[in-house]
C-alpha cells in the first residue's frame, strides 16, 4: 500500500510496517524540490504515486524490499532507486541535455549478451521511453580497449544492437531510437581504462 503523506512527517511506529522511507526530488542544478512521477516496482507489478506535490512521498519499509523505484519528469533524464538505507533518500535529476549512461546495463567481456539485471532495469527503461516518444535518442554502445579498433568498434554497435532490439521488444510502438557503436573512442572519463568503460548511454538527438 502507498500512502501520501501528511503535512507533517509520520511518527514510525514499533510495527516494522509501519517505518516509513521518504523520497524527495530535486533539480540537480537548482537543488529545489520538483514535481514528479514516481513508480513503484514491486513484485513485477508498476504501482504508480501521484505526482509529488509537497516536499516528500513517502513509501512503508517492507514495500521496497525487493522494489525499486522509477523517478521520471518531462525534459529530465530519469532514476532509478534501488537502495533505501537511509531514512530520507534524495535524489538528483539531471536535465535532458546531451547524453546519459544507462546504470546497471554492463556488458562482460568480448560480450554483447544482456544480463538479467541489465534487462530488469531496461523494463524500467522502456516505461521512461513510452512517456518521452518526441525525443529522438541514439543509443550508444561503448567499449573498452582490449581488442583491435576493428573490432571494438563492432562489439559496441553489438552492444547497441542488443538494447535497440531488447528495448523494441518491451515497446514495439516505439519509432524514435537509433543505435551506433564507437568502440573505445570515448572513455567514460580522462584517462580511464576499466571495465565501465563497457557501457551504453543515451544521447539526446533532438
Amino acid at each position: 500500500m502507498i500512502r501520501r503523506p501528511p503535512r507533517s512527517t509520520p511518527k514510525p511506529s514499533s510495527a516494522a510496517s509501519d517505518v516509513y522511507k521518504r523520497q524527495v526530488v530535486k533539480d540537480s542544478l537548482t537543488m529545489s524540490i520538483i514535481e514528479t512521477r514516481i513508480t513503484l516496482i514491486q513484485d513485477n507489478e508498476y504501482r504508480i504515486v501521484d505526482p509529488i506535490i509537497s516536499e516528500t512521498a513517502s513509501f512503508k519499509k517492507n514495500e521496497l524490499i525487493n522494489s525499486k523505484i522509477l523517478i521520471e519528469k518531462e525534459d529530465y533524464f530519469p532514476r532509478i532507486i534501488s537502495e533505501f538505507e537511509m531514512d530520507t533518500v534524495v535524489t538528483l535529476l539531471k536535465r535532458m541535455k546531451d547524453e546519459f549512461i544507462l546504470e546497471n546495463v554492463y556488458f562482460d567481456l568480448d560480450s554483447y549478451d544482456l544480463n538479467i539485471d541489465s534487462k530488469q532495469t531496461l523494463d524500467i527503461i522502456s516505461l521512461w521511453l513510452r512517456n518521452n516518444s518526441h525525443h529522438k535518442i541514439e543509443i550508444g554502445g561503448h567499449t573498452d580497449k582490449l581488442g583491435s579498433e576493428e573490432y571494438n568498434l563492432d562489439l559496441s554497435e553489438k552492444r547497441a544492437l542488443s538494447v535497440y532490439n531488447y528495448l523494441l521488444s518491451k515497446q514495439e510502438e516505439l519509432s524514435n531510437l537509433s543505435y551506433k557503436g564507437y568502440g573505445s573512442t570515448i572513455p567514460l572519463r580522462k584517462k580511464y581504462d576499466g571495465p565501465k568503460n563497457r557501457r551504453i548511454e543515451f544521447k539526446i538527438l533532438k
